[in-house]
């Protein structure tokens, strides 16, 4: 592993301080800005691809899509919305 090497989102800068095992550990700069250090084992393996970024985003994401199901389903609850009662009016004027 060399400096410069793309592990998913991730980009290793430099070896950082061995880990009390001995195990090897690099700095990498993820896509978002931040820096994190990990174990290569880790890396080579593809178990990490991200400072963690990546899982905040689909987590969001997922509270997004949750949030519009919920307004959708409350704007159902409350009766006729404003499509349905256009179509009504115009059923109401032609009769």
């Amino acid at each position: 592993m060399t400096p410069g090497d793309r592990y998913g989102y991730l980009v290793i800068l430099r070896e950082s301080s061995r880990a009390a095992n001995g195990g090897r550990r690099y700095v990498c700069l993820c896509a978002c800005g931040r820096e994190t250090t990990q174990r290569w084992q880790d890396l080579r393996a593809g178990n990490v691809v991200s400072c963690g970024c990546i899982g905040r985003l689909g987590r969001i994401a997922s509270l997004n899509a949750r949030n519009v199901r919920a307004a959708h389903e409350r704007k159902q609850q409350r009766g006729i919305d404003a499509e349905s009662l256009g179509v009504l009016y115009s059923i109401a004027r032609a009769a």
